[in-house]
C-alpha cells in the first residue's frame, strides 16, 4: 500500500478514531482492539477501528499509488500525524511488515500488526427501525440531552439516551434520577416505538464529535435490537446499546400547573451565579425560588443562611416556593437554550418543570429540595 493525503485531514479521522480506545478503558493492552485498520483503494483511505462496543468507519480523500491495507497502533499513528502542520502532505506505505510514514524530510517506522488479529467489525444486520435527519436535528437528540445522563454503576439503564418515538415525533430522554430531560423532533418517527433503544453514554461522546463537523449535511440514524447505526457523508459509527428498559418516565411528568414564572434564561443565570458566590463551602448549594401575583419578579436566596436576596423581572401567574440544587439547575438551563424560560411547579414538594417558552421541544424536569434551616438531602 501506497498513498499521500492531507495531513490536517488525516490527523483529524486518526484523532477520531484513536479516541474509541480511550472510551473503552480496559482494552488498550489488547493488540488488536488498539489497532486501526488502514486500506487504500478508489482515491480514498479508509479508516477502521472496533473496540468490540463501539466500531468506526471513517474515509479520506487520498492519492492512491498502491492499494492495499495495514494495521497500526492508533495511538501512536494518530500521536504522530497530529505533529504535522495541517497544510503538508503525508505519505504512508508498507510492505506488510513495517508502516512507513513520511512528510517532506520526516521519515518514521511503526510496525504493524497482523490483519487476522483485529476483531470483526460491528455490523448492523436485521434493521427495525431507521430515519434521516438534517445535522442539527441528530445534535439535538444525542447531544443537548447528554448531560442528564447518569453516571451511576448501580442504575446501568439510566447510563444513556433513550430514542422512542413519542406523539409524531422522535424523542431523546435523559435522567439520573434527580432531573430529566426530554427533547423531541417532530415528524421523525420510524427509528424505534418502545423504550430499549438507550445509546450509552460513551457512544454519545463520539457522536458529539462527528457532529461538530458542520460540514456533515444530513445523518441517517438504523437500528437493530442491539445496535445502534449512525451515518453521515464520510463515517459510519456503530455501537452496542445498553441491554435493558428504560423507565416509564411519563408517569413522573407533573400536569400543568398555573403558578409559573417567565424569566430571561440569561438573567437567571447571572442571578444564580451572584448566589452562589456567596454561599458558605459546600457539597452543594441549593437555591430557594418564590414568586407571587403581587410582585413581576423572581426571587432568589440560599435556603440555610440570610446571605442572599435577589431578584430577576419576571412574567409571574400564580404563586410559587420551591428550592433546587445550583449546579444542577445551571446545567438544565444551559441545555435548554433559548432566550426565554418558563418555570412551573405545583407546590414546594412537587417535581420543577422547566420549558422553553419560545419552543415546544424541549421540557425539563428537576426534584425539589426541602426547603429547610438545613438542606441535606433531595425531597
Amino acid at each position: 500500500m501506497k498513498i499521500a493525503a492531507n495531513a490536517g485531514e488525516l490527523a483529524n479521522a486518526l484523532a477520531l478514531a484513536a479516541s474509541l480506545s480511550s472510551s473503552n478503558k480496559g482494552i488498550s493492552n489488547i493488540v488488536g482492539l488498539e489497532a486501526l485498520c488502514l486500506a487504500a483503494a478508489d482515491d480514498e483511505l479508509t479508516i477502521a477501528a472496533d473496540v468490540l462496543d463501539f466500531a468506526i468507519t471513517l474515509t479520506v480523500p487520498a492519492v492512491v499509488e498502491s492499494p492495499g491495507e495495514v494495521a497500526v497502533s492508533a495511538s501512536r499513528l494518530s500521536a504522530l500525524a497530529a505533529g504535522f502542520l495541517p497544510e503538508a502532505t503525508i505519505e504512508i506505505q508498507s510492505d506488510g511488515t513495517v508502516c512507513r510514514v513520511g512528510s517532506d524530510r520526516s521519515r518514521f517506522k511503526l510496525p504493524t500488526i497482523a490483519l487476522e488479529d483485529l476483531p470483526a467489525m460491528l455490523k448492523l444486520t436485521e434493521e427495525t427501525g431507521n430515519v434521516a435527519l438534517a445535522r442539527e436535528e441528530a445534535a439535538t437528540l444525542l447531544v443537548r440531552p447528554a448531560f442528564a445522563v447518569s453516571t451511576e454503576k448501580t442504575r446501568y439503564y439510566l447510563g444513556g439516551i433513550l430514542l422512542h418515538d413519542h406523539e409524531e415525533a422522535l424523542t431523546a430522554v435523559a435522567t439520573d434520577g434527580r432531573r430529566l430531560v426530554r427533547i423531541r423532533v417532530p415528524g421523525a418517527t420510524g427509528l424505534s416505538s418502545d423504550f430499549r433503544l438507550i445509546v450509552p453514554n460513551a457512544a454519545l461522546k463520539i457522536i458529539a464529535k462527528l457532529l461538530g463537523d458542520k460540514s456533515v449535511e444530513r445523518v441517517t440514524m438504523r437500528c437493530s435490537k442491539t445496535l445502534l447505526s449512525v451515518e453521515g457523508a464520510g463515517f459510519v459509527f456503530v455501537s452496542k446499546l445498553i441491554d435493558a428498559d428504560f423507565p416509564s418516565y411519563t408517569r413522573i411528568v407533573p400536569k400543568p400547573s398555573s403558578n409559573t414564572v417567565t424569566v430571561d434564561r440569561i438573567e437567571l443565570l447571572r442571578a444564580l451565579d451572584r448566589v452562589a458566590a456567596v454561599a458558605e463551602p459546600a457539597r452543594f448549594h441549593v437555591v430557594g425560588l418564590t414568586w407571587t401575583e403581587d410582585e413581576p419578579v423572581l426571587r432568589l436566596c440560599l435556603t440555610n443562611s440570610d446571605g442572599a436576596d435577589d431578584v430577576v423581572e419576571a412574567e409571574v401567574s400564580g404563586h410559587g416556593r420551591t428550592a433546587a440544587q445550583i449546579n444542577l439547575l445551571t446545567e438544565m438551563l444551559d441545555g435548554l437554550g433559548g432566550q426565554r424560560v418558563r418555570i412551573a411547579s405545583n407546590g414546594e414538594m412537587s417535581p420543577i418543570l422547566l420549558s422553553d417558552i419560545d419552543r415546544s421541544d424541549f421540557l425539563g424536569l428537576q426534584m425539589p429540595y426541602q426547603w429547610s434551616a438545613r438542606t441535606t438531602q433531595a425531597a
